[in-house]
């Protein structure tokens, strides 16, 4: 695989997660993914630097995807989110929202 998209996560056939942009953001960001047709549930979380989850949105839609993150929803700093797809983990990425 030399495609340049590798990243070594153990992923559900097919499925991936993007680093979101813009990244650092102050108003929005999309998180762009791929979810095959054959996955039965995904759910974004996010996560704060502790560790602790903040908020999580179920993902309805399937094949080339975004979900769109307001800055007014979270406080400004460093957020963790992951995709988990039929438990499995599509990787973690940062996020970062200014002021």
């Amino acid at each position: 695989d030399n495609n340049g998209d590798g990243d070594g996560s153990i992923e559900p056939e097919g499925a991936k997660m993007i680093q979101n942009s813009p990244n650092p953001f102050n108003e929005s960001t999309d998180i762009e993914f791929f979810l095959p047709e054959s996955i039965q549930n995904a759910t974004l979380y996010i996560y704060n630097m502790n560790g602790s989850l903040i908020s999580k949105y179920n993902l309805e839609e399937r094949g080339a995807a975004a979900y769109t993150i307001k800055a007014k929803t979270l406080s400004p700093g460093i957020y963790l989110y992951s995709i988990v797809a039929d438990d499995k983990e599509l990787g973690v990425k940062r996020m970062i929202i200014e002021d």
